[in-house]
């Protein structure tokens, strides 16, 4: 029976300690069935792939989606913002790079030699950064919303990333000290300003976020259209529980993950599928516009209608979207049809 995505207990719920780490993990579907590995960006955890792993488990696909390293109850080290040394130290804990080796060694575990990456905001990145550090364990890569770019050889400060895309200035909150202190003080509100879709009104993230959660009566907050209370609920629990220290810790690493691209190629191989949302307000489509030239076996997609909880929003488009691309470039459910 497929697990409900109302229901966090109807997933089959798993741990493993791969890079000295305790990583949760939900796994679903036939142990024999082509791996599909979901992830999952931030504010977010497994929870943001509940439709996709019921969906395609259902078909005969096996499907693991984690809690990253600091996220959900795959909680990692708290990173301080006041003791450098160590904060360099326990930061480099949360790079891509070693994320990557996180996931490896939780498919080494799992005895899953090769995958399917499919990711979500951060997800998106960490999915094309992962099969370019380890192209053999990837078998196609597929992302939503969040847009392949090469390495860059020069190094781009959260500031000046800003000066280029405004829309992101929620990053340098995110980065400033007690940013993790103010949103675990308002979990709800910043959850209802986020969880949004196109029905909603919008919540535009060039907006300061410690404005939005701080200076609203709750009261008059209203519940998203997109998701049901639930839905949000759980959102709330898992990061009332976990906290916020270990996702932002990510925006943190900036200058650590460009370091360590340094040494990969431009291009990506694989066969590739990119997804992009027309009123998602931080990715704009229009960013994925330069892919074919570095991914030649990539096929682009396109939601007008959708903002950037896409794999949600659209989450019956999304599987077919997802089914299909498989089906069209040879990759069933069962392994001995690759």
């Amino acid at each position: 029976m497929a697990p409900d995505p109302l229901k966090i207990d109807s997933y089959n719920h798993r741990y493993l300690t791969t890079n000295n780490q305790r990583y949760h993990f939900v796994d679903e579907g036939p142990k024999d069935g082509v791996v599909l590995f979901f992830a999952h960006g931030f504010p977010d955890f497994w929870y943001g792939w509940r439709y996709q792993v019921a969906y395609f488990s259902s078909i005969g696909y096996r499907c693991i989606a984690p809690d990253f390293r600091g996220y959900g109850d795959s909680k990692g080290p708290y990173v301080p913002h006041d003791d450098l040394s160590f904060t360099e130290q326990t930061l480099s804990l949360y790079r891509i790079k070693n994320i990557c080796n996180d996931v490896t060694g939780l498919l080494d575990l799992l005895g899953i030699k090769r995958v399917v990456m499919i990711g979500h905001d951060w997800g998106g990145f960490f999915v094309w950064r992962y099969t370019q550090h380890f192209p053999s364990r990837v078998i196609a890569v597929a992302s939503l919303c969040t847009n392949y770019n090469p390495p860059n050889k020069t190094y781009v400060s959260v500031d000046d990333l800003v000066r280029i895309y405004p829309n992101w200035a929620y990053q340098q909150f995110f980065c400033r000290k007690g940013s993790d202190k103010l949103l675990e003080d308002n979990v709800e509100a910043y959850f209802k300003y986020t969880l949004r879709g196109v029905r909603d009104e919008p919540t535009p993230p060039n907006s300061d976020p410690e404005r939005k959660v701080t200076s609203v009566d709750m009261s008059k907050i209203t519940y998203p259209k997109m998701i049901t209370k639930v839905e949000l609920d759980n959102y709330v629990a898992a990061y009332t529980r976990a906290g916020f220290n270990g996702g932002l810790a990510w925006y943190r690493t900036r200058k650590m993950n460009h370091d360590d691209d340094l040494s990969l190629p431009d291009s990506i191989d694989h066969q590739a599928l990119m997804v992009t949302a027309g009123k998602d307000p931080a990715l704009s489509p229009s960013m994925a516009k330069k892919m074919p030239r570095y991914i030649k076996n990539l096929k682009m997609l396109h939601i007008e209608e959708s903002a950037h909880w896409v794999q949600v929003e659209h989450r019956d488009e999304i599987n077919r979207i997802l089914k299909g691309w498989l089906t069209e470039i040879g990759i069933g459910a069962k392994v001995s049809k690759l």
